[in-house]
Parts: structure tokens; sequence; C-alpha cells
């Protein structure tokens, strides 16, 4: 609340002294004119909500805060006016100031003012996130999941951000796994924006297990080429993070006298990705 006095007399002034001061927190204009011993004074007393309105005030929100005025004076009936300043605007701030002014029967006038402060700000902080990679492919480090999912950086166009950070669960389907890191960051109004960042690996600690068929290893004499390839066999292979890539070679044949021997190997790979090759079966025919 705020009360300003001005003391002053009727018309026909004869003798004027007029002085301005300060007491405490009060502003105080008082002007003084002497006529016969006698004085008047002009009381304007203030009220509002409140000087800040915070962020994003509705009209009647600065309305109310702005206020009203009453008058009261020693000379006749006091008449108040009152006026809006401009809405003032630096960067996010805003500030307004109403003035009212109060005039006597006697020409005797007296001011007040008050001045509100408030922010606009609609607008969402932003976030900017930064990592090694999406997808870390087989059985990543901790570190290195770490270093994938990231950091981020966080700013307002109007206040400093508070940002909080929080990793997901990790999720598993098979051997496929995924994690979440998810920021968030508020302004000083209450704009809330988020951002994250999603990376993939697989967990596969196990080779491709395989199964190989074949005839007898011991031919005989002069076996026929048929006989060699059913004898060398084939091969099955099975893993548990999903299909797998089976290929096939035959060695040389080796001769040691008449004796004759060869070797078919089985190679089987785990598929996108490839996390494990596991080469088995050898079958000598």
């Amino acid at each position: 609340m705020q009360i300003l006095i001005v003391i002053a007399c009727a018309q026909n002034l004869q003798h004027n002294n007029r002085t301005a001061f300060i007491i405490a927190d009060q502003s105080y204009k008082v002007e003084k004119d002497y006529v016969m011993n006698n004085e008047f004074a002009i009381v304007i007393t203030t009220t509002g909500t409140t000087n800040d309105a915070g962020c994003n005030p509705s009209t009647s929100a600065i309305d109310a805060a702005l206020g009203t005025a009453n008058a009261t004076g020693d000379c006749g009936t006091v008449t108040l006016t009152s006026s809006d300043g401009p809405v003032i605007s630096l960067a996010c701030d805003r500030s307004q100031t109403r003035t009212w002014i109060a005039t006597d029967a006697c020409g005797s006038f007296a001011s007040a003012a008050r001045t509100v402060t408030w922010i606009v700000d609609h607008v969402l902080p932003g976030i900017t996130t930064t990592g090694t990679t999406d997808n870390l492919g087989c059985n990543p480090s901790s570190g290195d999941i770490d270093a994938a999912l990231g950091s981020a950086f966080a700013s307002d166009n109007c206040s400093p951000v508070s940002a909080t950070v929080a990793d997901g669960a990790i999720q598993s389907i098979g051997c496929n796994r995924s994690q979440t890191r998810t920021w968030t960051a508020t302004d000083a109004c209450g704009n809330i924006a988020s951002a994250s960042r999603t990376v993939t690996w697989v967990e596969n600690t196990s080779s491709p297990i395989g199964t190989i068929t074949g005839t007898n290893p011991n031919l005989g004499c002069n076996p026929s080429s048929a006989a060699i390839d059913a004898a060398l066999g084939t091969a099955t292979a099975n893993s548990s993070c999903g299909p797998v890539q089976l290929t096939v070679s035959d060695g040389p044949i080796q001769s040691s006298g008449c004796a004759r021997s060869q070797t078919r190997t089985f190679t089987a790979t785990d598929k996108l990705p490839l996390c494990y090759c596991s080469s088995y079966g050898d079958l000598d025919g």
C-alpha cells in the first residue's frame, strides 16, 4: 500500500513554500501553502494484489496487481482519475505503471503510482542430445551402452533451466536389447520439454550348435563320388539368437599310398548381426 499526502490551500495564495522528502520506504510529496495559517491535505491510498505478477499472467491478473486507489482531502470533494502507461518490454520481462491523480476543490493535486512486473514465456526449453551410436552391435560393455545413450544440453530463451535425466529399463526380445535415456528440462515459468535417445544391441554369448550326419566314414575300396559325398554328409545348426548361416567347404583329397581321405567342414554363423562364428563337424570320408 502506498499513501501520498499533499498539504495544500484554497485559492488566492499569498505565500508558497513547496518541499519534497522521503521517509522510510514511503514517498511523500508535500506542498505547503499558507493562507491565514490554514493547511489542507490530500491523501491517496493505493492497493493491489502484488508487484510481481510472475509468469504469463492473464489480463485480469495484471489489472488486479496494478490495483485501485482512493483519495481523501481537507478541501472539499476530491476527484480521482487513473491512467495506465504502456507495457514496457525487455526480452521476456514486462512492466506497466498505473498512475492516479487526485484534485481537490481548491485546485490542489496529488499523484500516486503502482508498477507491476511479470514475465512472458510460452517457449519450451531446447534440448540437444549426443551419443556415440544408436546400434551397439553384439555384447557391448556397460560403458559402451552409457556412451551410446549419451548426454544432453538444455537451454531456454528466458531463464535458467532445471534438467533431469532418467534411464528406462532394458527391454529384451530374444537376444535383442534396447534401452532409452530421457532428459526433461523445465524453465522458470514451468514450460517443460523432453528428449530421449534409444540404443539397441544384441546379447549373445553362446556359439551356434550344430549336428552333422553322414554314412560310414570308412568307405572301403574304390567308392563312387556319390558314396564319398554321402559319407562326408550334411549338417544343421541353430542358435539361441535366431537364424544361422551355414557354409560347407570340402578340403582336398589327401593320398598316402593307396589310402585316400577327405574332410568336409561346416561353419555356422549367427545372422544379423554376426555375433559368433562356429566351425564344427569335420568329417573325414
